[in-house]
């Protein structure tokens, strides 16, 4: 996750402090991995991305900004369920 800045989806409440920034940038990475979890993102935003099958597919991904675009929008996703569990603890 190159050049993504989380601190735009971390509550000003949380910021600075490394165990709450820590362990939700490790989520994130987590949760992108889960198939599952892409696939809930997917239905609820009408967003898809094809992992690239290969290297010219992801230079071209990297170069249109597809794959950053995804990501933070399922790290946008990500942050509303995530921080909305931890503030209703």
């Amino acid at each position: 996750m190159n050049s993504i800045d989380f601190e735009k989806y971390i509550p000003e409440y949380a910021r600075g402090i490394d165990l709450l920034v820590g362990p939700f940038v490790a989520s994130c990475h987590w949760a992108i991995g889960q198939e599952s979890i892409r696939s809930d993102f997917e239905k609820e935003t009408k967003k898809a991305y094809a992992i690239p099958s290969s290297h010219i597919d992801a230079m071209i991904d990297n170069a249109t900004g597809a794959s950053k675009d995804y990501i933070e929008s399922f790290i946008e996703w990500w942050a509303k369920g995530y921080w909305k569990g931890i503030e209703n603890d």
